[in-house]
This record gives C-alpha cells, structure tokens and sequence, in this order.
C-alpha cells in the first residue's frame, strides 16, 4: 500500500479530535512553539530554519521540488504568516549559500534541497539547521487519522501513545533548538512526562521500544519510514495487541485506577 499521498496531508483536525477526545493534557501544546521574539537579531536564520524543516518534510515524501507559493502555503500552515517577498528573500538567501537549488520553470520558480538531509545524525545538531515541527505534525497526523479507523481496544491504545510519543519526542528536540526558549520547552516536557510514564511503565521493553522509538520517532532519527511500510507496521501493531494483550490489559487498568485517585 503507497501510502506517501496520505502521508503528505497534514490533517490539523484529526490532531485536535485525537487531544480533544483522548488527551486534553496536549489540547494547548501539541503544536505550540516557544521560540525567540520576532524582534530577535536571530530572527532571519529563524525563518530560514523553518523553509528548511518543510523542505525536509518534502523530502521526506520524495516530493524534492517546491515552488515559491506552495512554500508561502505550507509556512503558514505551521509557522506564523510571513508574506511571499519575505518567503523569497530567504528563499534566495539559502539558494546562494548553496543550501537549496533554483531550477526557473516558465513563470514558476522550484526550489529543492541542493545536499541530502544528514540522517542519524544527533538532534543537537540537526535542529540548528532544520526545523522538526513540520515533519513531527505530519507524521502525528497520520497516526491520528489511523486512530479514527480502529476500533479494537488494545491497538486504539497502541496508536494513542504512539501520538503521545510524537508529541513528547517534538518537544524534546525543541529544547535541543537554538531559537527555541529553553525553558519554556523543558516546563512543557515536565508537564507531560508523569503522565506519558503512567501510560507506558508497565508495557514490555520492546513494545515500548518499538513505540516510541521507532512510530514515535521521525526517520532522520531512527525511526521507521511510513511511506511503503504501512502494511509491514499495521500487522506488527496488531501482532504485539494480541501477543501482549494480557498486558496492555493490566497497563490500561492500572490507568484507570491512578486517574480516579
């Protein structure tokens, strides 16, 4: 199953249904930045960082040209609007730094990533260049769509916390950002864990693993590739239900019991 057009359809909606209904706890957070006032010196490589986290997203789903108004759209899908001269000029920054390639096209002018995005790199480092807020959304996004599609108890749970995971697993790597506010990032963490712990502390070690790590995880970090995999991964999550069902039963319960305290 191709599901690379799925995947590329950010679905904001599905997102708030799923902290709606499940985890009012990341009703304000899951797609919240705190990053460095606009009127911050810093402000410019900011917008840079962010052009270049969609472009990772689009790599991503091997879609590597991006023209100049789909890149105006995008950005104010995920960051604050910004106009499309503004979108230019950094556009034309990175394009002679020799981060991003121009390829004119008639009227249309296509931008693409010049180098192949580093992989298993360390997040220190690769959120100084790339924004991960895109392809955390997105990702998110695809997994609370499937949310909506599944019904059994067991794998309903599995696919909550592997939304949990890519929430938590964003924030982290924002802590990591050099335009982030550090500590705004870390009280959010904080705020999150206790209950993200709750959730997973009795599961086994390699469900958890495979959860958080591997779902919950973008590709540049480990995680495994969405795109030409679905099937493999949706009959694995089916698997671990039923062979750790004894399990999650014993962890949902658990649950249950520490909220009504």
């Amino acid at each position: 199953m191709d599901t690379t057009p799925v995947l590329g359809f950010c679905d904001f909606q599905a997102i708030r249904e799923y902290v709606e209904n499940r985890e009012p706890l990341l009703r304000n957070i899951w797609n919240q930045t705190m990053e460095i006032s606009d009127k911050n010196i810093m402000l410019g490589r900011l917008h840079e960082n962010h052009l270049l986290g969609i472009f990772l997203w689009y790599y991503t789903l091997k879609k590597e040209d991006v023209t100049t108004e789909r890149l105006e759209e995008e950005y104010g899908k995920f960051f604050q609007h910004v106009s499309r001269s503004t979108i230019s000029t950094y556009l034309n920054q990175l394009e002679k730094q020799g981060v991003l390639t121009k390829n004119r096209q008639g009227k249309q002018v296509f931008y693409r990533l010049t180098y192949e995005p580093p992989s298993d790199m360390h997040p220190i480092y690769m959120v100084r260049n790339f924004c991960i807020l895109p392809s955390y959304l997105c990702r998110l996004s695809f997994f609370a769509r499937t949310l909506r599609l599944n019904k059994e108890e067991n794998l309903q749970y599995l696919l909550e916390l592997v939304n949990f995971s890519l929430i938590k697993n964003r924030i982290e790597k924002c802590i990591l950002c050099p335009f982030a506010i550090k500590e705004e990032n870390t009280k959010i963490l904080d705020n999150i864990m206790n209950d993200y712990r709750a959730k997973t502390e009795l599961l086994p070690k390699e469900l958890f693993t495979y959860i958080d790590k591997k779902l919950g995880e973008l590709t540049v970090f480990r995680g495994i590739l969405l795109a030409g995999n679905w099937t493999i991964i949706s009959d694995k999550l089916v698997n671990y239900a039923q062979i750790y069902k004894r399990e999650l039963k014993f962890q949902r319960e658990a649950l249950a019991r520490r909220q009504k305290l």
